[in-house]
């Protein structure tokens, strides 16, 4: 069976190679059809100018992000994508990190879409590229290395017409998730005043406390990311925390907070988590019992300090009650003056609308 399976299953790849080949030929004459017909009325739809302006782009993107230079991002991207930037760039600060992006090279950049709208004011153009760097994520205070990748990787950038230039929109990075799902998230995000990423990989990963071992960075990574401020300076993230683990990966949504205040370590686990044996308290944190018998029951608190336990706002009968009876199974860690709420989901991650719920009844019990 093998002897005769084996050609036919080559002859079938190079049928498919070749349908794949051709199938990319009448997509690139169809783009360069279209961007004949714009060229016609407007001299920015010139397809080698347009490639060379995005490779700029690209390089010179790299270089400001490793250096986390927003004034000179802000000048080559659209106002939306450079706010979007600022928050990204802000979450890393918060963390103590950079992003280094040493040796870029980019292999190739085709224009992969195209959008001539009447009067230019919303015209856009999609360049795929496939690119290779030495792709490094620092901590800034102590130079560790947490991790360093010189893997190939694909991206789709997005420019809209900007005057006399392409202006950066969007970087679209490839992802298991589906358009439709993709799309929706987009769009929450919008409606909520926040800004969506299908991927991250792990350069906004934590590294601290019991959900975030620093053992489970490397195999873990950043899904459907959603990033905002609720106000002058509080940070707020959604996102699917996909990690492996012995029995597979798991995908927990997080909604993430970033306080002024530290309150050290502490973990609220509903006492259901029992059964899967996932209350345990880690070394330095002791059991904290309340004089609530119903939240006893509930819920298991450990902590580092009863002090900060005690002053966490979040910790009183009303929202906790509130919180158990949701439909969404949510635990908090927090982890000096970042709160987690998270829960077990699907890795579609369809939950968000649930998670955004709880993190605006949580804002206001937190009064900040």
């Amino acid at each position: 069976m093998g002897v005769i399976g084996c050609p036919i299953c080559l002859i079938c790849q190079d049928i498919q190679s070749k349908r794949f080949e051709a199938e990319d030929r009448r997509k690139h004459q169809r783009i360069q059809q279209l961007i004949s017909q714009a060229a016609v009325g407007d001299i920015l739809w010139n397809e080698q100018q347009i490639i060379e302006q995005a490779t700029m782009t690209f390089n010179r993107f790299q270089y400001d992000w490793e250096k986390m230079d927003l004034p000179s991002i802000q000048r080559y991207t659209t106002p939306n994508y450079a706010r979007h930037i600022s928050l990204m760039l802000r979450a890393m600060e918060q963390m103590g990190r950079v992003n280094m992006m040493k040796d870029v090279v980019v292999h190739s950049a085709i224009i992969v879409e195209v959008v001539d709208n009447p009067g230019a004011k919303r015209d856009r153009v999609s360049i795929e590229f496939s690119a290779q760097a030495n792709d490094l994520l620092v901590e800034k205070a102590t130079g560790r290395v947490l991790t360093s990748t010189n893997e190939p990787f694909v991206e789709q950038w997005n420019f809209v017409h900007g005057g006399s230039l392409w202006m950066l929109d969007g970087i679209n990075r490839r992802t298991s998730g589906s358009n439709h799902s993709i799309t929706a998230l987009r769009k929450f995000a919008t409606q909520n005043n926040m800004y969506f990423s299908s991927g991250l990989g792990n350069v906004l990963l934590p590294v601290k406390g019991r959900l975030f071992k620093r053992s489970f960075f490397i195999d873990g990574e950043i899904n459907n990311h959603i990033i905002g401020f609720w106000s002058s300076d509080l940070l707020v993230q959604l996102y699917v925390y996909r990690v492996a683990r012995s029995d597979g990966y798991k995908n927990y949504l997080i909604g993430q907070v970033n306080l002024s205040a530290s309150y050290n370590g502490i973990i609220i686990q509903r006492q259901e988590q029992k059964a899967k044996g996932l209350i345990k308290a880690p070394r330095g944190y002791e059991k904290i019992s309340f004089e609530w018998p119903d939240f006893n029951r509930r819920y298991a608190v450990y902590a580092t300090s009863r002090d900060k336990v005690a002053s966490f706002e979040l910790l009183n009968p009303g929202f906790m009650g509130w919180l158990y009876d949701q439909n969404l199974r949510v635990n908090i860690e927090v982890v000096d003056n970042v709160v987690y709420f998270y829960a077990d989901v699907l890795p579609n991650g369809d939950k968000y609308a649930e998670m955004m719920t709880v993190l605006q009844k949580a804002y206001k019990e937190l009064k900040v």
